[in-house]
């Protein structure tokens, strides 16, 4: 009689036997077993059992569990997939042969591989503000301040804070870790907090230069042609400087004269931040053209020159204030406007608004400054041993102007009034000659040294690209010049 029965193994898997109730035919069925299980192999015509390889896995075909018949394949085994050991019997021992682990790939935590960095914040420079008030609103440690300042030259400039600069602030939990300051359009100056105390460098950054060029023909005056030709009042005044020894603006410009420009303009972060120097230009007055080129020596100094080499910079400017009108031109039978009688004019008057500025006409030495009759509070200039002018109608003078002082060409010297003998706020302005009056319009004023002999060669080369520029946008124009390129023009030049 065979009987089942149903064993509980430990880990309560179900698990079913057979086992007879006699032991002799317990033993009678192991024999018969054995025997089939040696004999089988005879019977199957000289069949060779499969040699297990290095490369076989003795893990059967397929594997059953005991709780849900689900077959894994051995070659999932072999491509390298994950088995639930669960399911596995556990009195058997699996084994596979040439099988890897896995590869794991590196993991790398990009939050806790970012360095975190306390954010920046800007505080703009308000009038009145220095260093010191900025650290206290940020409430920042007045130590750290003065180790700041400590370091001397390289932090000098925090000194002299401007409003409406923007300063940058590192402040990680009210702890100051470092700085920003535009120093200039090209310098940073940069301060930082680290264990050894405080650092600061000056970081340089170039600007883009961009070359524009413009043409303007002159309406009503030079300066409404220049604005509505959206030139800036820098760049209208730099041209106003560079022909100011041959061209007197307040007489000589006229409806029709034009002129063409080439300059420089600068950018930062692509936004335009300034305006270079005119590189080269070219100004027609009453149908005669003057050409000037900029021109860089190899120690960096810079100056204006004629296409031949002459310099555009005279030994006197050809008038004392800008953009004004003549109310009175030199004559020696004029009639006086207060004295009512003739008396000779012997110098040039200039009408302008009170406080305009007066600059010297050339360098010299204050020889007089003080009140002088009708000619009220003057300024006489001496110039060598053979030029003087004489400034005149002033309602003050430059602050800290002495007689004695030396003066350099273009320095304001005093300012517009009517002091003296004057009917109206105007300069009345005279230019001598070894002690002689002569007609400050008409004088010949000496030259400038030109380009030296020496430098002539790279002068020519260095100018050739900027003369060929000017031809094309002159061309372009149609603003082209007779005796432009004339002895006229050298001559004048």
């Amino acid at each position: 009689m065979v009987t089942y029965r149903a064993y509980i193994k430990k880990d309560y898997k179900a698990e079913i036997r057979w086992e007879p109730d006699h032991p002799f035919l317990a033993g009678l069925a192991r024999i018969s077993f054995m025997t089939v299980l040696l004999v089988i192999p005879w019977l199957l015509l000289g069949m060779k059992a499969p040699e297990l390889t290095p490369t076989s896995s003795p893990v059967s075909k397929s594997v059953i569990t005991s709780q849900q018949d689900r077959i894994i394949e051995p070659s999932a085994i072999d491509n390298g997939l994950v088995i639930d050991t669960a399911y596995l019997p556990e009195n058997e021992i699996f084994e596979t042969t040439g099988l890897e682990p896995p590869e794991l790939e590196e993991i790398i935590d990009p939050i806790n591989d970012q360095v975190t960095e306390a954010a920046w914040q800007s505080v703009v420079v308000s009038k009145g503000d220095n260093l010191a008030r900025i650290f206290s609103r940020l409430n920042l440690s007045a130590r750290d301040l003065d180790a700041i300042m400590a370091l001397g030259e390289d932090t000098l400039v925090l000194k002299h804070l401007q409003p409406e600069q923007v300063i940058q602030f590192q402040i990680d939990d009210n702890q100051f870790k470092s700085l920003k300051y535009p120093a200039s359009l090209v310098t940073t100056l940069h301060v930082v907090k680290t264990d050894d105390g405080f650092r600061a460098e000056t970081l340089t950054e170039e600007l883009e230069i961009r070359i524009k060029h413009v043409n303007v023909i002159i309406d009503d005056s030079l300066f409404l042609s220049g604005v509505e030709a959206g030139l800036s009042d820098n760049l209208i005044m730099q041209l106003v400087a560079i022909y100011g020894w041959d061209i007197d603006f307040a007489l000589d410009i006229r409806s029709g004269d034009h002129f063409s420009m080439i300059y420089e303009e600068r950018y930062k972060n692509g936004n335009k931040v300034s305006e270079g120097p005119v590189l080269a230009a070219e100004f027609v007055n009453q149908n005669i053209p003057y050409r000037a080129v900029r021109y860089t020596y190899e120690d960096g100094q810079s100056d204006y020159y004629s296409e031949t080499g002459r310099s555009m910079r005279k030994a006197f400017l050809r008038t004392p204030v800008n953009f004004t009108r003549i109310s009175s031109g030199f004559s020696l039978k004029r009639k006086h406007p207060i004295l009512n009688k003739v008396r000779a004019h012997r110098g040039v008057d200039y009408a302008a608004l009170s406080g305009t500025p007066v600059k010297a006409t050339g360098d010299g030495i204050v020889t007089y400054l003080g009140r002088n009759g009708g000619l009220g509070k003057a300024v006489i200039l001496k110039h060598g041993g053979q030029y003087s002018t004489v400034y005149a109608h002033l309602s003050n003078y430059k602050q800290g102007l002495r007689s004695g002082n030396r003066v350099k060409q273009g320095q304001i010297i005093g300012y517009v009034g009517m002091t003296g003998l004057a009917s109206g706020p105007h300069l009345h302005y005279e230019f001598r000659v070894n002690g002689v009056h002569r007609n400050p319009l008409k004088v010949e004023l000496p030259q400038a040294t030109g380009i030296p002999e020496e430098e002539m060669k790279h002068f020519t080369t260095q100018i050739e690209p900027l003369l060929a520029e000017l031809d094309n946008i002159t061309a372009k124009s149609g603003l082209i010049t007779v005796n432009s390129h004339s002895d006229l023009r050298s001559s004048v030049l």
